[in-house]
């Protein structure tokens, strides 16, 4: 029979090829379940991921800025400068002034008294008739003291 040299080389070369192809199927179909999981696992991060972008993005619109930009930062440190600059314009002028009232306080005194003796020499010749000799004599006298 022509078929039993056949069965017998069937035989031999069958479990010579049959056992590495079975190795190979099962090998390859753990590789495709370990693919499957690991991409419906990735797509679950992903949605995930979405998920909390999204989340974020609606929080962070909800939030007010707490953060300047550089110009709006260079406007602001501009605008507190010119402020310090004028506080201690304020501020010299102020001591300025102290020290000239300090200094001009005699002659403040001085033109006080010189007020005030106007003052009581026109009250004196108001209350003197004029041409009397007592009026004249004392504004003279007040005149040669000032």
């Amino acid at each position: 029979m022509v078929w039993e040299p056949f069965a017998q080389l069937l035989g031999i070369v069958l479990p010579l090829v049959v056992v590495p192809l079975t190795v190979m199927l099962f090998y390859l179909r753990a590789v495709r379940e370990h693919q499957t999981v690991k991409h419906r696992e990735i797509g679950r991060m992903m949605e995930s991921c979405r998920q909390e972008m999204s989340e974020l993005r609606r929080t962070v619109s909800l939030i007010e800025r707490d953060f300047a930009t550089k110009e709006e930062w260079l406007r602001e440190s501009m605008l507190a400068r010119q402020t310090m600059e004028r506080l201690t314009e304020n501020l010299a002028r102020a001591q300025a002034e102290i020290e000239h009232a300090r200094d001009g306080r005699p002659r403040c005194d001085r033109a006080i008294e010189a007020m005030t003796a106007l003052a009581s020499r026109l009250a004196f010749n108001a209350s003197n008739p004029p041409g009397s000799d007592r009026g004249r004599i004392e504004s003279s006298a007040e005149d040669r003291e000032g």
